[in-house]
């Protein structure tokens, strides 16, 4: 006997095949999916959700809705679970237990000192499968502000206990894990493999479906555990093929399917369309007016007015002495003209991306910098991006504002002149404010990161500016409230140059 179990992860509000920040159609989506899981499901189908559904693609808009259109959506798929990601703690508790209420199926979280499902056993025919919930540990440091006390927990003793506690009673145990493979920024536990390791029962354990770094990979295993991913943003699901014999799992196989190989589900483009014409709407508000902007610039390589956009608009929230951002996106050409809430959104794709403020020393400064350009390495005369560094969740190279910096490949200090903007150098002792991300921040101080021995303190974060019921300190929203404060809203490129890539 065979028992499917059809698994998504990480949509991130990819429910029809348009990306909002292009303003463009794409051929993946959820309604993809499900016209895929309709093709290939039988009587003996499980289908659930590994975590992230509801924010990302501007979806985030409808989470205060009386009904969020990812859980409407799920509903009518008929999702059996739902193993919750860091991003659906992004917006409280009490909205969590909202939305969970609205799920006709379980919810999962087994790693909490909450109330939550830990585990939930499904039955297909006399086989009973058991499926564990288990989230980052990094919630703690992403939502520590608005989840009070609430935790994720180690997740070793509590999938032990577990499975301990049901493994008599069931043929398969699955594990929903938002995680992916390696520990985070060098966290231990807050990756699968150094779970498994340490877990007492992981013999029992059968297969798990992985999530959050976005990797998106068929099989992979460790241990005699088989780890798959669906790949990110709709773009496919993972088939898990369980065959039983006399109630014994004698195999497991994975696969990927993919989300261009079907056409997206007519129904779920009918229940989506007054969201889609509402975020339309929104994302093509105009913000405000741009100038001598227009230009073929390579951002890793070159100063120009995107990376001067950026740094006003983080340095709009604070005067800081530097800032630290990446840009990641494929399209950053900019235009003379309007500017739109869809264009912002294409430079900067990182949507929870805010300004926290730390006080560094110049020296932090320099070992920071030349960290940060190791995302490239130099041979035979030209740069190369550096495979190890592009394994990494997001990019790792980062651009410095508001300084003047050399950066010379050709040597070993690759830091060869970094002054103020007034031309007096920064020494290693000046102590300095810098605004960034925090996760690059935690990342920078982790056991793996270049500032290891440090402990800056948070001094505070654009993150915790309240309007309404909504978060609105990311730097896409700071840009809206920038705009406002400009004569005639338009920003001028002052056509100068701040840094300087040498190889």
């Amino acid at each position: 006997m065979k028992i499917n179990i059809f698994a998504t992860a990480d949509i991130h509000g990819r429910v029809v095949p348009y990306n909002y920040g292009t303003n463009c159609p794409t051929d993946n989506s959820i309604a993809n999916l499900h016209s895929a899981y309709k093709a290939l499901k039988d009587e003996n189908s499980i289908l659930v959700d590994n975590g992230d559904m509801i924010k990302g693609n501007f979806i985030e808009k409808f989470v205060y809705f009386h009904r969020h259109p990812a859980i409407e959506i799920m509903n009518f798929m008929e999702y059996d679970l739902w193993n919750l990601g860091n991003h659906e703690f992004n917006y409280g508790l009490d909205n969590i237990y909202r939305l969970m209420n609205d799920f006709k199926g379980t919810t999962l979280l087994a790693n909490s000192n909450g109330n939550f499902t830990p585990y939930k056993i499904i039955e297909k025919k006399g086989i009973k499968i058991a499926f564990i919930g288990i989230e980052t540990l990094f919630v703690n440091e992403f939502e520590a502000q608005q989840l009070g006390d609430f935790k994720i927990t180690d997740p070793v003793d509590v999938l032990d206990s577990i499975i301990d506690e049901i493994r008599e009673d069931v043929h398969a145990i699955i594990g929903l894990f938002h995680l992916g493979l390696s520990d985070e920024n060098g966290v231990v536990h807050a990756g699968i493999l150094s779970i498994i390791d340490s877990m007492k029962h992981k013999k029992y354990l059968d297969a798990i479906i992985s999530g959050h770094t976005h990797d998106g990979f068929e099989s992979f295993k460790y241990k005699d555990i088989l780890i798959a991913q669906p790949p990110a943003y709709g773009r496919g699901l993972i088939k898990l093929e369980l065959d039983f014999s006399e109630k014994k799992l004698n195999r497991i196989n994975s696969k990927i399917i993919k989300s261009s190989d079907y056409e997206p589900d007519e129904d779920i483009i009918d229940i989506y369309e007054p969201y889609h014409k509402k975020i339309l709407e929104f994302t093509n508000k105009i913000l405000g007016f741009v100038d001598n902007v227009e230009g073929d610039y390579n951002y890793d390589l070159e100063d120009g007015p995107l990376v001067h956009l950026i740094t006003d608009v983080m340095r709009f929230y604070y005067p800081a002495d530097v800032v630290a951002f990446q840009l990641d996106s494929p399209d950053t050409k900019m235009k003379n003209g309007f500017l739109r809430r869809t264009d912002i959104a294409r430079f900067y794709t990182y949507s929870g991306g805010e300004v926290s403020l730390y006080e560094i020393t110049g020296s932090d400064l320099k070992e920071y910098m030349n960290w940060s350009s190791r995302y490239y390495i130099y041979e035979d005369g030209e740069l190369k991006k550096n495979p190890k560094r592009q394994s990494f969740k997001y990019k790792t190279f980062d651009i410095f504002g508001n300084i003047k910096y050399i950066l010379d490949y050709r040597k070993e200090d690759r830091i060869t002149c970094l002054k103020r903007l007034d031309g007096s150098d920064i020494l290693d002792e000046d102590k300095l404010i810098i605004g960034m991300n925090e996760y690059r921040m935690n990342y920078l101080m982790s056991d793996m990161g270049p500032l290891k021995y440090k402990n800056f303190q948070q001094i505070s974060s654009s993150q915790y500016i309240q309007k309404g019921f909504e978060n609105y300190g990311t730097i896409r929203e700071l840009a809206e409230i920038f705009f406002d404060g400009l004569p005639e809203n338009k920003f001028v490129y002052n056509g100068k140059t701040n840094f300087e890539i040498k190889y």
